[in-house]
């Protein structure tokens, strides 16, 4: 009359099955953690792999680094991932960066690839490269044109007089668009219009400090931050001694390739581009779900601000309309005495902002 024991487990007297044998239980936990170590495995084995894949140009050290997006890189875009061999996220992005790089060498893309495996100098790299983290990849869009500074970290500006734009609004918006601090906007306007020396210059932010004389010497002298776009030299003409498409632009999207593509193929696009007439103002702004913003007008908006404000918005595309008729919309007539003034016509897709 006793419990009878089989291979289902036991049965009590009453007919009710007892509960299985702790050894089942063990099974399960063996075989759920066992399958969580072959999947960190495989996707070590897959990060080891895209350490010595030829697609993507492996950095060793900071010195490569600055070759590759310093003043002398070549005039390709250049992709660069910074990532740890400790960090779980970087196993699985390193693949994915390394996989869009092959993709975009198959398609004949004007783009260069690297990575570089930062454990050892960590600080030093965040600190040269303005990192927040690990996995990071920073984009620097393709060079038009080389010129005799090229070779000069700082485009030539180091210790020379630039004069600050006189226009207090695109100061503003340039200084959001560089991700410069609003708390040090009084001080930025404090010297609209002014002409300072330049102490410092950052390319990869594309900013410059400027020194402001006063009486008591250099070293009282106040110490200024302003985006590169907003200077000129003093006496040259009416154009920035910078483009902010010559900055680096950080990725910020989910580490899988699908979207990273979407992102270098933006890089690798033009950010700004010209409309000549109605038609084809209305055909650009309907063709993607993205929203798109059109310049109609002549020079209060430089082209390197119109550049700048595409990157810093990501997906929006950005159009310039000089003359009037290619104005995606007709614009209100001007006064016979005065003008055509400047417009900004914006196309927003549903669901797109």
């Amino acid at each position: 009359d006793g419990a009878t024991q089989g291979d289902g487990g036991a049965r009590s007297r009453s007919g009710a099955m007892a509960p299985p044998p702790m050894r089942f239980t063990a099974t399960v936990c063996w075989a759920l953690l066992g399958g969580r170590a072959w999947a960190a495995d495989l996707a070590g084995d897959l990060y080891r792999a895209a350490l010595v894949s030829p697609h993507a140009y492996a950095l060793s050290s900071l010195e490569e680094l600055d070759s590759m997006i310093g003043p002398q890189r070549s005039a390709a875009a250049v992709a660069v991932m910074f990532h740890e061999r400790l960090c779980h996220i970087c196993h699985s992005a390193l693949p994915e960066f390394v996989d869009v790089a092959k993709d975009f060498k198959a398609q004949g893309v004007s783009m260069q690839f690297a990575h570089l495996e930062c454990s050892g100098f960590k600080d030093a790299i965040k600190s040269r490269a303005h990192l927040r983290g690990f996995p990071s990849i920073l984009v620097f869009r393709a060079r038009e044109g080389e010129s005799a500074e090229v070779s000069d970290p700082s485009l030539g500006l180091m210790n020379q007089t630039l004069q600050i734009t006189g226009d207090k609004a695109f100061l503003l918006r340039a200084s959001r668009v560089a991700n410069m601090a609003e708390d040090r906007d009084m001080l930025r306007l404090k010297h609209l219009g002014k002409n300072g020396q330049a102490v410092a210059v950052d390319l990869l932010d594309g900013t410059a400090q400027l020194a402001f004389p006063v009486q008591g010497g250099a070293s009282k002298a106040p110490r200024v931050w302003f985006p590169l776009e907003t200077l000129w030299r003093p006496g040259a003409a009416a154009a920035p001694v910078f483009r902010r498409a010559e900055a680096a632009k950080s990725y910020e999207g989910s580490w899988k390739a699908k979207e990273m593509t979407l992102f270098f193929q933006r890089m690798v696009s033009p950010l700004v581009v010209e409309v000549t007439s109605r038609a084809s103002a209305r055909e650009a702004a309907t063709d993607e779900r993205y929203p798109a913003f059109f310049f109609c007008g002549q020079s209060e908006v430089t082209l390197g601000f119109l550049e700048g404000a595409a990157m810093f918005q990501g997906k929006v595309r950005a159009f310039h309309a000089k003359d009037a008729e290619a104005c995606p919309v007709p614009l209100p007539p001007a006064a016979p005495s005065e003008r055509q003034p400047s417009y900004v016509v914006v196309y927003a897709p549903p669901g797109s902002l």
